[in-house]
């Protein structure tokens, strides 16, 4: 079915949402969908459109499977150059703790460093996913999560980890370890 963005259908007052109209058949998006119809419909003088910029999907399995955004590839068409940071669950202390170590976190970040792509295959991927939709929405800096308070012991500490990925190449490539290095022979 064809709908305009704030989902009405060409009878001006039907809108319509979830699976029959697309593009993407998740219940979260049907929720989301749903949400905008009933405001559009009640409230038409304050008109709300959808935004698909940011689309989480999860696969239930076991490890769990999630992504948000591009992958490494889309980003590197859509953006240019990106940085890609990979962090393991087996060096997240509650993962260890659990015995469920398997996976790892992958972002992707443009140039500028905002956030273009999460994904995350391992133990609760799906809610730990929510951080990268927030931040992405948001249009928040990879520096952002990495600055961030993360309760210890928990699994999202691997978005935080994952995210330090980015200082930790700072700090060990280009001219700071060079001047490290000179520093301490000076």
């Amino acid at each position: 079915m064809k709908v305009d963005a704030a989902l009405r259908t060409t009878a001006q007052h039907i809108w319509a949402c979830g699976d029959l109209v697309g593009p993407y058949q998740f219940t979260h998006m049907a929720e989301y969908q749903g949400g905008i119809v009933v405001s559009n419909a009640l409230f038409p003088f304050v008109r709300r459109k959808v935004d698909y910029r940011v689309v989480p999907r999860v696969t239930f399995t076991d490890p769990e499977v999630a992504r948000v955004g591009l992958t490494e590839a889309e980003a590197r068409e859509k953006t240019g150059p990106v940085h890609v940071y990979r962090f393991p669950f087996k060096q997240v202390d509650r993962a260890i703790i659990e015995g469920e170590e398997a996976g790892f976190i992958k972002l992707i970040a443009d140039r500028r460093l905002r956030i273009v792509g999460a994904h995350l295959i391992g133990p609760n991927a799906g809610d730990l996913l929510h951080e990268y939709v927030v931040a992405m929405k948001a249009d928040l800096k990879i520096t952002s999560l990495s600055t961030t308070i993360h309760v210890y012991p928990t699994l999202s500490q691997g978005v935080k980890k994952a995210a330090d990925q980015y200082f930790r190449e700072k700090l060990f490539t280009g001219w700071f370890p060079k001047l490290a290095r000179w520093l301490i022979r000076f």
